[in-house]
Formats: structure tokens, sequence, C-alpha cells
């Protein structure tokens, strides 16, 4: 995979090279480690000009984490007001969320890093441009870092008529100290909410940067 912030063309076929088993030595990490698929979106995007989109997207990763609103359960509530910080191409966001079970409560403190990679997609695909957006959780509290890694979303973007088909898959990856029981099912039922957060920050920077109109068709 290529981090858009070091996306700079090569000027020699020996950094390509070193690029390529630098993209192939990431993806077998990725893939190894275990997945939830917790949504898989199908969308159609209007726009006279989708390289120029994709080029404003790649240029501000910021505004995904600008636009995500954090999803809460009944038993949830935001104790500490989202703040999105760092780069445009590396930002991060921080909340803090208090969880209650019962009357036993605890705080999650949600420090997220937005990164978006360009990469080589998968085989059979069908796309013609592949992202992968990532929400790291490393930097998260152990209630929450200790058992899942990131939330990755797989964005594949396919030509049409009218502009674009874009396909997301969205995963939850397991950290290497998962384990199943209540603290996991507890962390588990306010973090599989925030797909829906991803979809319509996704929405939102597609239109920012100049779709005219989004359809999920599925």
């Amino acid at each position: 995979m290529l981090l858009l912030e070091n996306a700079i063309k090569p000027p020699m076929k020996t950094h390509l090279k070193a690029l390529f088993v630098l993209i192939t030595f990431v993806t077998s990490i990725v893939t190894a480690q275990e997945q939830e698929i917790l949504m898989e979106k199908q969308l159609a995007l209007v726009s006279p000009d989708m390289a120029s989109v994709l080029d404003k997207t790649e240029s501000d990763i910021k505004a995904f984490a600008e636009n995500f609103i954090v999803r809460l359960d009944k038993k949830s509530k935001i104790v500490s007001e989202q703040v999105v910080s760092g780069s445009l191409l590396e930002p991060v966001l921080n909340v803090s969320i208090e969880k209650c079970v019962f009357i036993f409560c605890q705080t999650i403190d949600l420090d997220a890093v937005f990164k978006l990679y360009l990469t080589d997609g998968q085989a059979g695909a069908n796309c013609d441009q592949n992202y992968l957006l990532v929400v790291d959780f490393q930097r998260s509290s152990s209630m929450l870092s200790e058992l899942y890694t990131s939330m990755n979303t797989k964005i594949c973007f396919m030509k049409t008529a009218n502009g674009a088909s874009a396909k997301l898959q969205i995963a939850l990856v397991h950290a290497e100290t998962y384990s199943s029981g209540i603290v996991q099912k507890n962390a588990f039922n306010l973090i599989s909410l925030q797909p829906e957060a991803i979809l319509q920050s996704f929405i939102t920077v597609m239109k920012l940067n100049g779709v005219s109109s989004i359809q999920v068709v599925e």
C-alpha cells in the first residue's frame, strides 16, 4: 500500500520495484489479521469529472475525520466533544465516550488516526481505482485498542457513463490481544455502530469534492 502523504511518482524503475515490495509486504500483514466485515454498500456517483473528485479526496483526508460523527447506543454518551487535529493527510479524531452497563460506567477515549492508501485492489474486482481508508484505534484506550486495531474501508471505484460506481466494504480488524467476553461485547456494541458514520462521512466528502448526487444502490 502507498500512503498518500508519500504518493510522489518515483522517477526510476528501481523505486517502483521497491514500492511494489512494500505494498506486498504491508498487504500480507493486513490480510493475516482476522477481520469482521460489518457493512458492504454500493453507491452510484454522478460527476462530470471523477478524476478531479479523487484528486481532491487524496489531498484532504482530514475531511473524512471532520465529517465523521460518532454513533452512540442508548447506554452511551459523549463526555468530551469531538476534536479533529493533525495534518490534512493524517488527521486525528479525539472523543471520549462514557458507556454504562447497569450501574457500572467506563470511559472510552477514542483516539483515531485516519489514513488513506492507494492500493492495487483485489484480483477479479474489476475496479478502475482502489483505496483503503483506515481508522486506526491503536492510540485509543485499552478497552478498545487491545481488542481492535482499526476499522478498514476498502473502496472500489468503477467508471460509469455518468460518473462512477463505488463499492465500500467496512471491516473491523482484531488486535493480537483480542479475546471474546463481556468487555469485548460492550466495546463491539459501540464500535459496530461506526460503519454508518464512515458511510455518511464518505458521502459528504464526495459531495464536497464535486459529486452532484449519490444514490445507495444496495
